[in-house]
Parts: structure tokens; C-alpha cells; sequence
């Protein structure tokens, strides 16, 4: 006899409920012949020092318990005993 074509071959079963995948971030896989990168060198953060910026002028005496980057100009002396001065390019 006649079958309709667009009704399924198989008996009808409820459709289950789609469940949420979750995927978990993996690794990134490293080759056993790639050596371990080199550690970085240690930066001091704008947290960890005080900073003079390119435009200042510091005209006087700088004293401080805390390490000072200097990109700008100063005039007179600078005290920061067991602390870090950087001059910058300026």
C-alpha cells in the first residue's frame, strides 16, 4: 500500500531534554623535548616604587623610604636608604 515518506522508520520515542555541556579548559600540552622556559626577571612594579614623570622638575632635596624611578629632572640630592633609584632616558 501507500506508506507516506516523511514519517520516521522507526517507532517514535519522547525526545530527552538537551542537558548543558560544560567544557573545562585543557592545558596546553607541552612536548617532553621542549626545555622549561627561563624564569623572567624580576620587575618593580609602579605599586612597589615612586615615580617622577618626563615633565616634572624636582628642585630640591628627595628623601624617601621607598624605591624612585626618575625619568624627569631633579635638582639636589636624593636620600632613599636600602632603596632602588632607576633613572630613565630623560
Amino acid at each position: 500500500m501507500w506508506k507516506p515518506t516523511n514519517q520516521p522508520q522507526t517507532p517514535g520515542r519522547p525526545a530527552e531534554p538537551e542537558r548543558p555541556t560544560t567544557s573545562t579548559p585543557s592545558a596546553p600540552a607541552m612536548s617532553p623535548s621542549e626545555p622549561p622556559s627561563a624564569p623572567r626577571p624580576v620587575t618593580t612594579t609602579t605599586a612597589d616604587q615612586a615615580t617622577i614623570g618626563k615633565s616634572l622638575v624636582i628642585k630640591g632635596e628627595v628623601t624617601g623610604s621607598e624605591s624612585l624611578y626618575i625619568d624627569g629632572r631633579v635638582e639636589g640630592s636624593i636620600n632613599l636608604s636600602g632603596n632602588r633609584v632607576t633613572v630613565g632616558r630623560n
